[in-house]
């Protein structure tokens, strides 16, 4: 398959894309295997050491709390592994052989997905995430337009340091402008359902020139819903249906992916639309249809309601 391990091609918007003839490594296992000159980036205590954060592997204790505990090297994403400690007794129960921690950091969290040619980036957009808890996302939107030029260029600055001869997608997670993570593929660029886009990074991986122009702004947001590990969430096929009309892009996840997921709880599933009111209204009405109930802690940050209140009172579709 051209598009390892996710293949893109699947979504009726990029049905008629071809990739018969090129190599796209679309997760971070496939891209770690590709990649083989670039694959360090996944060490996540290397990364944190070359961007001077604060950090130690198993046996090392920090000085200060509280920090962020995770595996050196994840390769299935979704924060697998990663919880905040606030004491040395909780350090002594999460952080194991294979494990580091490094400093917590509280500000926004943002996403840099890259275009890059030779270590130049030639094509940036960025999503910020707005956080439920513990490793979990209400929703992301872009933001490209808001960011200050200083973060822009510290992104640009370090991929042409660190990975000067790189041609591919490469996106970098940042908090407090620190980046605590690197991966050498596209974030979301391809839920844009953006065929014009996706033609030229595939021409990027064919060695081919960047002709992608970019026709004005607009903001573009990703909701999630997010349960318990133990939940089997179900949605009736006409509910589905209904929805991704709606949507630009509809993603229910499989029940087998609760692996590739914060310890607080797993991704049920992810959409994308241009309007952030009507995403809003979409997520409800799933959060209203979905069976069994997610409990109202996976959901009461975007919804903004109180136990006490009414649920129905927020859960209507127009």
């Amino acid at each position: 398959m051209p598009a390892l391990n996710y293949d893109f091609t699947k979504f009726e918007a990029y049905k008629d894309l071809n990739i018969d003839d090129v190599i796209i490594p679309t997760t971070d296992d496939s891209a770690w295997e590709y990649f083989c000159n670039h694959n360090w980036i996944y060490d996540k205590l290397l990364l944190s050491q070359l961007n001077d954060i604060p950090c130690a592997p198993y046996g090392v204790y920090p000085t200060e709390y509280p920090v962020i505990v995770k595996p050196i090297t994840n390769l299935l994403g979704g924060g697998t592994g990663s919880r905040k400690v606030s004491n040395e007794e909780e350090l002594e129960k999460y952080l194991l052989p294979g494990f580091f921690w490094m400093n917590y950091f509280e500000g926004n969290h943002l996403s840099f997905d890259c275009i890059v040619k030779e270590g130049k980036v030639i094509h940036m957009e960025v999503f910020e995430g707005h956080k439920l808890r513990d490793g979990m996302f209400d929703y992301w939107e872009t933001i490209t337009e808001e960011v200050d030029s200083a973060r822009i260029n510290k992104i640009v600055k370090w991929t042409r340091t660190h990975l000067s001869d790189y041609t591919g997608c490469l996106c970098c997670e940042t908090i407090d402008d620190n980046i605590i993570e690197a991966h050498l593929r596209m974030g979301d660029l391809d839920r844009l359902m953006n065929v014009s886009l996706m033609e030229n990074i595939i021409n990027i991986y064919k060695g081919q020139s960047w002709n992608y122009k970019q026709r004005g702004y607009k903001k573009y947001y990703l909701f999630t819903l997010f349960g318990p590990h133990t939940l089997k969430a179900r949605l009736k096929d006409t509910i589905i249906s209904e929805v991704s009309e709606k949507c630009v892009f509809f993603q229910l996840d499989p029940e087998t992916g609760a692996s590739a997921n914060p310890p607080s709880g797993k991704r049920l599933l992810v959409f994308g639309t241009w309007d952030k009111e009507e995403g809003i209204k979409i997520r409800n009405y799933l959060i209203k249809n979905i069976r069994p109930r997610i409990p109202d802690e996976y959901v009461s940050s975007l919804l903004g309601y109180k136990k006490h209140f009414s649920l129905a009172k927020y859960l209507k579709f127009r």
